[in-house]
């Protein structure tokens, strides 16, 4: 039987715009591809596939307008069911045009609940973090009376009605979260002292047996701590297996260090001071000792003496000078580390792994350059006292959700090798892709909220050409003129082909790296998730920062010094893996759905999908204060929202996608 002729054209650019004209139908965006079709018309072999694409566009209005309706039935199912995020995801891409009235208000309604939502959850998840337990009741009513469903308050409710399980424990985002002042002690052997304790996991977890199941199912089991007084001053903080602890609890012998490795880490004002490994024996826990030896932090489970902290990560005390210098060549990078070790394990891992430091693929007429990241850990996010810190002074409402958004701190590991790109897609390279597949970026065709990009530099309302698009927001105007490659007169800064592109959505960039995978057989491009964006941006430093105090010129293109524009990639500093303008010049769309507090998840390789429409930016841009370019700093934008002038992105690549050169 002879095999089925292709519909598509032996000639591969036409082919692709064929590919091309159904995408855009299949996402009901009929006046772009009517406009194409138009030209393709001309060409004679593609003559009934033509007529065939324009009878389908022509009909395809009443159609989507009949879909607009079951669309919106089916959201109103969803929203009567509470499943807000569905049924804003469900809707938010369809076409403006074609929304009927049942549709526009089902979707305003279903934002604004799922809006509500994650603001109560918010909150209470701040008040868990601090302790403010007096303070949940009120909050966990409220979002149970918007989202009856809701596991986070209905989990609460019952903690607080002392319907859980005694012993109860569960973890919320990576941190212990003791709610025994929910519920006053009733007597017995443990009245007054904690007669229920309960951890609770925030959206994602699940139940574990944990402190109080080791109190009392073998309370022999349980190892204490000794600290020295000099450490309880407030500016040290304690961490059991990535869990922040209270220094009472410890010496309590509450931390619940059950037979088994554990790690043991001591911060203060952010640095970790002190990391080891403790081995817990089944039939004789030990005390740990958490002490100062000639102003050294000790960690053992023997009385210090003058052991030094090099001799209890290194008790052959053969360990080189300078931070992390001990790790071998092909070591798991264990932060904090210091440059020359960085630099040593790209060349260590590289040589294991039998390839280069640096990879390079062809883009157009420019070139992409990746960077080569060996798999590590590091405590990924703000310091309870960087948060305290931070929040100090600050009036922006915006600003203490993003910094309170970048807390609590916790353990993340990186367990596999990945190339990042060295520096911001450029304009040029991304010029290449629209180019090729004919794209057409959310800026030029996303009418939500009006056609065009969002001009940031906080200049006046009345110039011509702006809509205002929030009052209270006088720099947020937007231009229906600014594209991606708008010129100087409307973007108000000269961009050359090196700079990095700007005005483009996540759905660009995703749809950037999708091209980008088909320009080399095997090759999948991404973009990186939030954890390893965070790892890399660090590169062995445990600061606020990944440069130098008083250095930010020297890396970080922002508000302070960069003349209000741009600048092509890669003029400044490297960080120490090698990275350009990681804090600045452009913030970067990351693939993660935001999460408004770090949600739980794996201590390996976390990644916060799902359908939320809000997805993670990191980094400075060009328009803003060095201050805000801090290693964790982190804030959101819609997955479609039109692009703005100081966003951008960068490109990664997992290690086993790369092609052999």
């Amino acid at each position: 039987m002879p095999a089925k002729p292709s519909r598509y054209s032996d000639d591969p650019k036409l082919a692709e715009q064929q590919k091309h004209v159904e995408a855009l139908l299949e996402g009901w965006r009929y006046k772009e591809a009517i406009a194409v079709l138009r030209k393709l018309s001309q060409e004679a072999s593609l003559g009934s596939w033509v007529k065939e694409m324009l009878l389908r566009a022509k009909k395809g209005p009443a159609e989507a307008r009949a879909n607009a309706g079951a669309l919106a039935r089916t959201a109103r199912k969803l929203v009567a069911e509470y499943d807000y995020a569905a049924a804003v995801e469900l809707l938010d891409d369809f076409p403006k045009e074609y929304r009927t009235k049942e549709f526009v208000a089902v979707g305003r309604e279903a934002k604004q609940k799922a809006e509500d939502v994650a603001d109560r959850e918010f909150a209470i998840e701040q008040q868990l973090l601090n302790r403010q337990y007096d303070q949940l009741k009120k909050p966990v009513a409220e979002l149970l009376e918007v989202q009856p469903t809701n596991r986070l308050a209905k989990r609460l409710k019952a903690a607080m009605e002392g319907t859980v399980k005694a012993g109860a424990r569960l973890d919320v985002h990576g941190t212990t979260v003791e709610l025994d002042e929910m519920r006053p002690a009733s007597g017995g052997v443990f009245a007054g002292f904690l007669p229920i304790a309960i951890v609770v996991v925030l959206l994602t977890g699940g139940a574990t047996w944990g402190l109080m199941h080791f109190l009392w199912a073998a309370p022999s089991l349980v190892a204490t701590f000794e600290i020295d007084d000099e450490l309880l001053d407030g500016s040290y903080e304690f961490l059991v297996d990535g869990n922040v602890r209270e220094p009472k609890v410890m010496q309590q012998g509450l931390a619940g260090l059950a037979p088994g490795l554990h790690e043991i880490v001591v911060r203060r004002d952010g640095e970790v001071v002190a990391k080891v490994n403790v081995e817990i024996p089944a039939d004789d826990p030990p005390t740990i000792f958490i002490g100062l030896v000639d102003g050294a932090v000790v960690v053992s489970t023997e009385r210090p003496d003058n052991t030094s902290v090099a001799d209890a990560d290194d008790p052959d005390g053969d360990a080189d000078e300078g931070v992390g210098s001990h790790l071998a060549d092909d070591a798991f990078a264990v932060a904090p580390f210091d440059a020359a070790t960085a630099q040593r394990l790209q060349k260590g891992w590289a040589a294991k792994l039998g390839v280069p430091v640096e990879r390079t693929l062809e883009v157009g007429p420019s070139t992409m350059t990746f960077v080569l990241i060996p798999p590590g850990e590091y405590q990924r996010g703000f310091s309870g006292e960087t948060v305290k810190k931070l929040l100090d002074g600050e009036k922006s409402s915006w600003e203490r959700t993003t910094i309170q958004g970048s807390s609590p701190q916790h353990l993340v590991r990186i367990t596999k090798p990945f190339y990042l790109s060295k520096y911001e897609v450029t304009r040029q390279q991304f010029g290449e892709f629209v180019a090729q597949r004919n794209h057409v970026t959310n800026s030029e065709t996303d009418t939500r909220e009006g056609l065009g990009g969002f001009d940031v530099l906080r200049r006046s309302p009345e110039k011509p050409g702006h809509i205002q698009w929030n009052a209270s927001s006088p720099w947020a105007l937007q231009d229906p003129r600014l594209y991606w490659n708008s010129d100087e007169t409307v973007m108000g800064f000269a961009q050359g082909p090196t700079h990095p592109v700007v005005c483009v959505s996540w759905k660009d960039a995703t749809a950037f790296c999708g091209w980008l995978s088909t320009q080399q057989p095997g090759l999948k491009a991404t973009l990186p998730t939030e954890a390893q964006w965070e790892y890399a941006c660090r590169a062995g430093t445990t600061g606020e920062y990944n440069y130098p105090d008083g250095k930010a010129d020297e890396y970080d293109w922002g508000k302070e010094n960069s003349g209000d524009t741009t600048h092509p990639v890669g003029q400044l500093k490297p960080n120490p893996w090698g990275l350009h303008d990681m804090n600045g010049n452009v913030e970067e769309i990351v693939r993660d759905v935001f999460a408004y507090v770090y949600a739980k998840s794996q201590t390996d390789d976390p990644e916060h999908g799902g359908g939320g429409y809000n997805r993670a930016v990191r980094g400075g841009s060009w328009n803003r204060e060095h201050a805000r370019a801090r290693s964790a700093h982190r804030t959101f934008v819609a997955a479609n929202t039109t692009g703005a002038t100081d966003r951008g992105f960068r490109v990664v690549v997992d290690f086993g996608d790369f092609p052999d050169e």
